[in-house]
C-alpha cells in the first residue's frame, strides 16, 4: 500500500527513482500491475476513480467508476498476461466485488456471484492460465476466504458472471480469518493471512482448490507474500499489540524461515509491501 499524501515513483534501474504526477494527495494506492502497455495502480476510490494508469510511470490518470457499477475501492489488479485485466475490490454495500476489463480499463465487465459477493471485500488474486485464485475477508463465517474459477479459460461460456467456488482446507475461515496476499510459483500457490484460531498464517496448495497450513507460521498475520525466482518471500506480523514484523522464507511454500537482518516496527507494517523484479533483483 502507498498512503496517500506520498507519490508514486518509478525508475528505469532501481537506482534513480522519479515521483509521478496526477495522483491526489488523498488517495491510497493498494497495488500496482503492469502489461506490455501500461501500469495500472489499485485505488481507494475517495475521488470516484477506481484505477489510474500511466505509460511509463510518471504521468498518472484515473479511470472513473462507471455509472452503475457498485464499486467502494480497488485492492489488487491483475494481468492475464494475454488480452484481460481483472481487479478485484469492496463495493459501496460491503461485498467483495470482481470485475475484468480487456480494454485497458475503458469497459468493465462484473464476473463475480453469489459466493464473491458473500465476501466482505476481496483482496488479491492470481492466474496460473487457466484458473484465476482470489482471497479476501469472510461475511459468511462458515465459508472460507479463498475461491477459485476457471471460466476464463472455457471460451464456449458467455454469460457476464463466472462461476466462483470456495476453496476447502486451510482457508482462514472462521471469524476474523482473512486472506491477505496469495502468489504462485508455476506449481504451487501461497497464500498469506490469518486463521481465525491463531494457529497458522500462511497456507499452500498445489491447484489453488484445495489448501493445507504451512509449518512455522503460529501466533503471526501474514501481509504480503511474493515468488522471487526460486522461493516464496512472505511478511508477517507478531499478533501482539506492537508486535514486530518479520520477513519469511521458503522453497517449497511448506516450511518456512525468518530471514536475518532487523525487524520492522509494527506502525510501518502498513507502509511495506514486497516485489521481485526479474532484471535487477530487488
Amino acid at each position: 500500500m502507498i498512503p496517500s499524501g506520498v507519490p508514486i515513483s518509478s525508475s528505469p534501474d532501481g537506482i534513480t527513482w522519479i515521483s509521478g504526477s496526477g495522483i491526489p494527495s488523498n488517495e491510497d494506492i493498494f497495488d500496482i500491475n503492469s502489461n506490455s502497455t501500461i501500469l495500472a495502480a489499485a485505488s481507494s476510490g475517495v475521488n470516484n476513480y477506481f484505477v489510474y494508469t500511466s505509460i511509463g510511470g510518471q504521468v498518472w490518470a484515473g479511470k472513473s467508476i462507471p455509472v452503475g457499477t457498485n464499486i467502494s475501492y480497488t485492492n489488487s489488479v491483475v494481468w492475464d498476461g494475454t488480452n484481460t485485466w481483472l481487479i478485484t475490490t469492496a463495493t459501496t454495500t460491503f461485498q467483495g466485488g470482481i470485475f475484468t476489463s480487456s480494454d485497458d480499463f475503458a469497459t468493465l465487465e462484473d464476473r463475480g456471484n453469489t459466493n464473491t459477493q458473500s465476501m466482505f471485500q476481496l483482496n488479491k488474486s492470481v492466474f496460473d492460465g487457466t484458473q484465476w485464485t482470489v482471497g479476501g475477508l469472510q461475511n459468511v463465517l462458515t465459508d472460507g476466504c479463498i475461491l477459485y474459477s476457471t471460466m476464463a479459460s472455457d471460451t464456449s461460456w458467455t454469460p457476464t458472471g463466472w462461476i466462483w467456488t470456495f476453496a476447502t482446507g486451510d482457508v482462514f475461515d472462521g471469524f476474523g480469518g482473512s486472506c491477505n496476499d496469495m502468489a504462485y510459483s508455476g506449481s504451487v500457490y501461497v497464500a498469506v493471512g490469518r486463521s481465525a484460531d491463531g494457529l497458522y498464517s500462511i497456507s499452500r496448495s498445489t491447484n489453488g482448490r484445495i489448501w493445507t497450513r504451512a509449518n512455522n507460521t503460529v501466533g503471526v498475520t501474514g501481509t504480503n507474500v511474493t515468488w522471487a525466482t526460486d522461493r516464496f518471500v512472505a511478511i508477517v506480523q507478531d499478533f501482539s499489540v506492537g508486535g514486530p514484523v518479520t520477513p519469511k522464507w521458503s522453497y517449497d511454500g511448506t516450511t518456512w524461515y525468518n530471514s536475518t537482518g532487523t525487524q520492522l516496527p509494527e506502525s510501518l507494517s502498513r507502509r511495506y509491501g514486497l516485489s521481485r523484479n526479474q532484471r535487477i533483483g530487488t
